[in-house]
């Protein structure tokens, strides 16, 4: 059995999609023979109710080490336990960081974003949005074995959202009746309240389904608005929203995997990003026709999100033609193709064979 190591953060304010995420390719490694270590580095995060692989094994990086340090501690603990390569998905990723994860031989899978300027020394390098391209990482140094996993057939979707696209049919209809709000398992930003303000704003009439984390600083004010609104139909810290999701025809999320969980659906979403690693994704989505793009959170006027949504909900063949692009683009396989390439590369040639 090949052993990986997933190495990620998680905590209120970074949010769950790093965990999340990985947990899901996780699985699918897992379903192919592999053993799953997971370095998280953590801070005030519950993992009841996560997806870990029934064979994975938990370690914990200290939050406040270095990076420096967790570096070390990472190649300390995939020596122990005979580990070659694996996935790295933080912030903390510059040239420092990685070089002595290479220098003792390691492969991994790193997530890649036009807006990030570190070197990138990874054997895989994986980048959804519909219009990702190699080009756009040429002046970052890959190595020249480096392998690119680009488009959205690589994004991590879980099995839940593929077993109930298999029991839908492709997009058809015009009606709105339910809004998914999705913000994430941390601080949306007070994404949420202002999403349901714009929605009352346009005078939707529909069913608002929203997607809580008690992480989130926001939540009593979601639970009070929740209350006094018999539209709003509240799911907290529920981890499996794939059957939520497939009963509406349109989202306002944030720029994370949601936009590829959604889409699998042929749910089109409306992205707020709460976060600078979405800029890129969101404008790539808008820009292939699948997603409207609001801009950062801090910076939307509420009369011109409440403009664009009333012309969506007013222009259903719109919205259908962006569901419809949603559901081509995204097959929901990704996880296993990035499984795949991840188990298929070499292993390391080792430090006393060099």
């Amino acid at each position: 059995m090949r052993s990986l190591f997933f190495r990620l953060d998680a905590s209120p304010q970074r949010g769950l999609g790093h965990l999340r995420r990985c947990c899901v390719l996780a699985r699918e490694c897992s379903a192919l023979g592999a053993r799953p270590h997971f370095f998280i580095r953590h801070e005030k995060v519950d993992f009841n109710g996560q997806d870990f692989p029934a064979n994975a094994v938990l370690h914990e990086i200290p939050w406040d080490c270095s990076p420096e340090k967790d570096a070390e501690l990472t190649v300390k603990f995939c020596e122990k336990n005979k580990v070659e390569a694996g996935v790295v998905d933080h912030y903390r990723l510059d040239k420092s960081y990685q070089t002595p994860l290479r220098d003792a031989g390691l492969r991994w899978m790193q997530f890649g974003n036009p807006l990030h300027t570190h070197p990138l020394l990874g054997a895989l390098v994986h980048d959804a949005r519909p219009d990702a391209g190699v080009e756009e990482y040429t002046t970052r140094k890959p190595a020249d074995d480096t392998q690119f996993l680009t488009g959205p057939g690589y994004a991590l979707v879980g099995e839940d959202f593929r077993q109930m696209r298999s029991k839908l049919m492709p997009p058809t209809s015009k009606e709105i009746s339910s809004i998914m709000l999705t913000f994430g398992g941390g601080d949306d930003q007070g994404g949420i309240l202002k999403a349901l303000e714009w929605l009352d704003a346009t005078e939707f009439t529909g069913t608002r389904i929203v997607m809580g984390s008690s992480m989130n600083p926001h939540l009593p004010a979601i639970k009070e608005k929740a209350r006094q609104s018999s539209r709003i139909e509240l799911h907290v810290d529920n981890w499996h929203p794939a059957p939520f999701m497939a009963r509406c025809q349109l989202a306002l999320c944030a720029g994370g995997t949601s936009l590829h969980e959604l889409a699998c659906l042929g749910v089109p979403p409306v992205i707020v990003c709460i976060a600078d690693n979405q800029f890129f994704p969101a404008k790539s989505w808008q820009a292939a026709g699948m997603a409207l793009n609001l801009g950062a959170i801090q910076d939307i006027q509420e009369a011109t999100a409440v403009e664009q949504l009333s012309y969506l909900l007013s222009h259903p063949t719109v919205r259908l033609n962006m569901a419809r692009r949603c559901w081509e683009a995204q097959d929901g396989l990704g996880a296993k193709r990035c499984a795949s390439a991840l188990l298929d590369l070499p292993r390391a040639i080792s430090k006393t064979s060099r």
